[in-house]
């Protein structure tokens, strides 16, 4: 018996000699390339996408996307090892083209171009979106630190710098005393030598005049504290590893419970989580097209102020109640014992005694909560020491103005369905963290400042999230790779559609079923598949505009009839909008008819108040067509929903069908997507 034997290392070979034959078809290589070519790198804003005539030739930007997202995929971040890569990995060398950058060219890419990489993971979402990989309606939301490239030691905080000081200013009066204990002393007699001390006090001068400057950068910055190293970064708890306080950013993330994708994330400089639940789930609703969402969060997020916010922007909460920080010495008497009564603005305790409003604060003219208390009820109730331990005021209950949203998520979190929910949460937004942090080790920053932490950040949630979506599709049998090449001529297009239509195509609103098809054309034909590369249908383009129009008659004049409904339309306006009708006579002269008599119709269904209201805002921003007014009707009135017809029966049983509508989502079913 043997060993399996290999191929002798000085045996010439000329097989394969494609660099292409190494990679395997489906290779999340190809993916990479398939992902970066369908970017607009230029529209980004890409340093060195658009070429300059002059000078020496730079790197293709495309090219140092493609390493370093391979590298976040393969837990490769520092330039000095992805240069490595470049010379002794076959993969980097096909994405490459056997281009070998040197480290500070690989660094400066990511330096350079730091504000555009959060738009590539941000694209990438978006792909996500119409893809239909996101459930859109159920996301987490949870923060985790992430070490700064600092030590907690350079950062200094007002309380402890003035410590510093005095204890080196302590120390300089020390040192001055010894010297002067030397000039009085006779010879031989003295513990240090003059010169030793000189050394020690300009040392100790020299921290001095640097801890002085400090406080002056501190005062500077309203008494907050600062970073001589990282100047972002805090003083945060960071939690996992033993360490109580560190330099940390704060990473934001919301996830999508379908796939654990990454929706949207945020690297903020605010060790706590104010603010950042009704920031990041609209950031969600407006990536994922959706208005109504539900958000489950940890207690950190338990704030009055976001609550309302998020629930009055249609996010249904669900968040586990905060216990008070000074419960009352009995259990028995804590704050959720109280009954607030709505109608009296009253709190009953649990002995029955009213506490009436005592008390309103305010921050300048605005209301910030209400104190309500009993001072006499309190002082004859003989169980007042279970109660509270204030001696002369008694027992008081303080309410803000958002405890109404508050209490409206306690009542829904007893139900068993936000228990449930909650139970979910763990698995939803932890699970990115888990793996970015513990599992592939990016659990601290190589760049310093939020900007580039930032884009490190965009580079790794990119990497974790086109990790999954290669799972998914590897298992579901899809073409990724496919699904990307086809989707790039459709993807720019689509963009400058909403770009251009205004009202008329807003980017919250999605496209039915259009995340679940490719479009694409190619020799006269339009070609609609799945975006497993399925064709589900297929229809022929026109040579050329008007090509397919029949009609004879267009040469005859329509002049005099068009006059005619020009001015029953402005009649029926009351003649106020004449020079909004009068440009669509002139400006759309192939489409007037159809403009006036949707105007018209307009009219009937949503009264001619209304249409001119519209009229006159369409005209007042200088969109002149029927199609924005009925878009602003749309948006600011709804009218009641038509009755549905029933379906009418084909009368010929071999086709076993009714003559109705299909919606684009029957050819996505057809084509095997869902």
């Amino acid at each position: 018996m043997s060993y399996i034997q290999g191929e002798d290392r000085d045996q010439l070979t000329i097989m394969p000699f494609c660099l292409d034959d190494y990679i395997e078809a489906d290779s999340i290589c190809r993916v990479i390339a398939a992902f970066v070519d369908m970017l607009d790198l230029n529209g980004m804003g890409f340093k060195y996408a658009d070429l300059n005539v002059m000078g020496r030739p730079p790197y293709n930007p495309a090219n140092m996307l493609m390493l370093y997202l391979y590298g976040y995929l393969n837990r490769v971040r520092s330039s000095r090892r992805l240069e490595a890569e470049t010379k002794r990995n076959v993969e980097v060398m096909w994405l490459m083209g056997k281009l070998t950058p040197d480290d500070r060219t690989i660094c400066n890419f990511r330096k350079d171009n730091a504000a555009v990489l959060k738009k590539v993971f941000r694209e990438f979402s978006l792909w996500c979106s119409r893809q239909g990989l996101y459930g859109k309606e159920l996301v987490g939301v949870d923060g985790s630190k992430f070490r700064a490239n600092s030590s907690r030691k350079n950062i200094h905080t007002q309380k402890g710098t003035e410590k510093e000081l005095a204890s080196v200013e302590k120390k300089i009066s020390e040192y001055m005393n010894a010297l002067e204990e030397n000039d009085t002393a006779e010879a031989g007699e003295g513990r240090l030598s003059p010169e030793t001390i000189r050394s020690v006090l300009e040392h100790l001068n020299s921290k001095k005049d640097k801890l002085q400057d400090w406080l002056r950068q501190i005062d500077a910055n309203d008494g907050k504290e600062i970073s001589t190293v990282d100047p972002d970064a805090h003083i945060m708890h960071q939690g996992g590893d033993g360490r109580s306080l560190d330099a940390c950013y704060n990473v934001q993330t919301v996830v999508d419970e379908k796939h654990k994708l990454i929706v949207d994330f945020e690297v903020s400089t605010c060790p706590d989580d104010k603010g950042a639940l009704p920031k990041m789930t609209e950031s969600a609703k407006e990536i994922m097209g959706a208005d109504k969402i539900s958000a489950v969060a940890d207690k950190g997020y338990y704030d009055g102020e976001d609550v309302e916010e998020c629930e009055r922007n249609e996010t249904t909460c669900y968040i586990p109640k905060v216990h008070e920080h000074s419960p009352a010495p009995d259990p028995r008497y804590n704050k959720d014992r109280f009954r607030y009564d709505t109608e009296s603005d009253c709190y009953i305790c649990p002995e029955n005694r009213v506490l009436g409003l005592s008390k309103i604060r305010r921050d300048g003219d605005m209301i910030k909560s209400k104190v309500y208390s009993n001072t006499n009820a309190c002082e004859s109730c003989q169980h007042r020491d279970k109660c509270t331990t204030a001696k002369k005021s008694g027992r008081t209950i303080t309410r803000t103005l958002e405890q109404d949203f508050l209490d409206k998520i306690n009542v829904r979190m007893q139900t068993k369905e936000a228990r449930e929910i909650f139970r979910e949460r763990k698995k939803i937004v932890e699970h990115p963290f888990g793996t970015t942090k513990k599992i592939w080790g990016f659990n601290q920053f190589l760049c310093r400042g939020q900007e580039k932490a930032t884009a490190e950040q965009s580079l790794c949630f990119l990497a974790y999230n086109f990790r999954r979506v290669y799972n998914i599709f590897k298992k579901n049998g899809g073409n990724l790779i496919g699904a990307m090449a086809l989707y790039t001529p459709f993807f720019h297009f689509y963009w400058e559609m909403i770009a251009s239509y205004k009202f008329h195509m807003p980017s919250r609103r999605k496209l039915p079923g259009f995340y679940a098809v490719w479009i694409c054309t190619d020799s006269g034909m339009l070609y609609i598949m799945s975006v497993f590369g399925d064709a589900i249908c297929e229809h022929m383009i026109s040579p050329g505009r008007g090509m397919l129009i029949k009609n004879q008659n267009h040469g005859r004049n329509r002049d005099e009839k068009l006059d005619l409904l020009l001015e029953t339309t402005d009649a029926l306006l009351w003649h106020r909008a004449h020079s909004f009708l009068g440009r669509l006579r002139t400006d759309k002269r192939r489409y007037a008819r159809d403009q006036l008599m949707l105007i018209e119709k307009l009219c009937a269904g949503y009264g001619r108040e209304r249409t001119l209201e519209a009229i006159l805002a369409c005209e007042e921003l200088g969109l002149f067509s029927a199609v924005y007014v009925k878009d602003y009707l749309r948006n600011a009135y709804a009218l009641p929903a038509p009755e549905t017809m029933p379906a009418i029966a084909v009368s010929n049983p071999k086709y076993h069908a009714t003559a109705e509508k299909r919606s684009i989502d029957e050819y996505v079913k057809a084509g095997g997507f869902r």
